[in-house]
């Protein structure tokens, strides 16, 4: 969900500053669905926005799958600075934003509205375990997957050869679709309590877009696949409104909102069309370049703050028995979120970057 530096898992191609201008728009995009499936109402909305509310549920797969492409070489580093630096970098997002989010809803919200939102430290501590507090911010089980996830890449390939380490990860993979068609993970999970059930069961339908995007950059595909890039954005058209109207029409695999190949296959094709647009020749180099880069720059931010933000404007409009259009209170949202997380990266502290960077 991050904008990084070059440094960093950056969203490279061939341009002269070494940024992948689909991928950054893309991120944008999925960012503004993110906040669509948790504030969106489609019975109250702005007609334009519903190809975004057909895509919201697709939002965190496409962020899964680009962030193992674009971290595959340095997973595959056997530098333990790296790792370290790398997990350290993911930590920092969730327990800042855990300790922020517990301290305004515990002490000022409560003061606030007279109700009580928390349950004490109790919620605190499966926040900070599981990044999936319902009274607290949910959304965070993805930081905590995506940690678990990297985590094991990093040490399967530190102690494995390349080529053994890749079977690993493709029979992971297979195994995890086994235990998604076969309902073994629902039936393995379901029953845990709710912090618990969906980060365990998510788990395990996020290993097959982390295979994907990893594997899409250790097999190089895109830039073999460059010399038809027209054909492969067609066939990646096709692909995914065939896999949408599936996925929508379709029962669903038993799960926890991300199961089943149709998903897989919107996230990759997604990418592949922000892979192959040719948006970095349309746009050069210019003034528009540098506003999408400054636009996607606070995406993890945004993505973490989102919540306390739209539960803010929620109490506020109710207050006032306001009821705005949902699509409007999103980009109300989306808007705040960057600002707030464009205040926070100023702030003289590296740390605070990295609570939005």
């Amino acid at each position: 969900m991050l904008m990084v530096k070059k440094d960093r898992d950056c969203l490279r191609d061939s341009s002269k500053d070494g940024y992948n201008i689909g991928f950054c728009i893309l991120r944008m995009i999925m960012c503004f669905c993110v906040i669509l499936c948790h504030f969106g109402n489609s019975t109250n909305s702005w007609g334009g926005i519903i190809p975004f509310m057909a895509v919201r549920g697709y939002a965190v797969p496409v962020f899964m799958m680009l962030s193992f492409l674009l971290m595959q070489k340095n997973m595959m580093k056997k530098d333990t600075e790296i790792i370290k630096k790398r997990l350290f970098r993911l930590l920092i997002p969730h327990l800042g934003w855990a300790v922020i989010y517990w301290v305004i809803y515990e002490y000022l919200m409560e003061t606030v509205t007279g109700m009580e939102i928390t349950n004490g430290i109790s919620d605190l501590i499966w926040q900070l375990c599981t990044g999936h507090s319902p009274n607290v911010n949910a959304t965070m089980w993805y930081q905590v997957v995506l940690m678990v996830l990297s985590a094991l890449y990093f040490l399967l390939f530190y102690f494995l050869p390349e080529n053994i380490g890749m079977l690993c990860i493709f029979i992971s993979m297979i195994l995890s679709l086994i235990l998604q068609y076969s309902g073994l993970n629902y039936d393995l999970f379901s029953g845990l309590r709710y912090e618990l059930r969906y980060p365990l069961g998510r788990t395990v339908e996020m290993i097959p877009y982390a295979m994907i995007g990893f594997s899409l950059s250790y097999y190089d595909v895109y830039r073999k696949l460059k010399k038809h890039k027209k054909t492969v954005m067609a066939l990646s058209v096709i692909i995914f409104v065939i896999a949408t109207v599936v996925d929508h029409i379709w029962s669903k695999v038993r799960g926890f909102d991300y199961a089943g190949i149709p998903a897989i296959l919107i996230a990759f094709s997604l990418i592949t069309i922000a892979q192959f647009l040719p948006l970095n020749d349309l746009i050069g180099s210019g003034r528009i370049r540098r506003l999408i880069l400054i636009l996607s720059r606070y995406t993890l931010g945004i993505y973490c703050v989102h919540r306390l933000v739209g539960d803010l404007y929620t109490y506020m409009f109710d207050q006032f028995s306001l009821k705005p259009d949902s699509s409007l209170l999103c980009v109300l949202i989306y808007i705040t979120g960057y600002i707030l997380s464009a205040i926070v990266a100023k702030f003289p502290l590296k740390i605070c970057r990295q609570l939005v960077e």
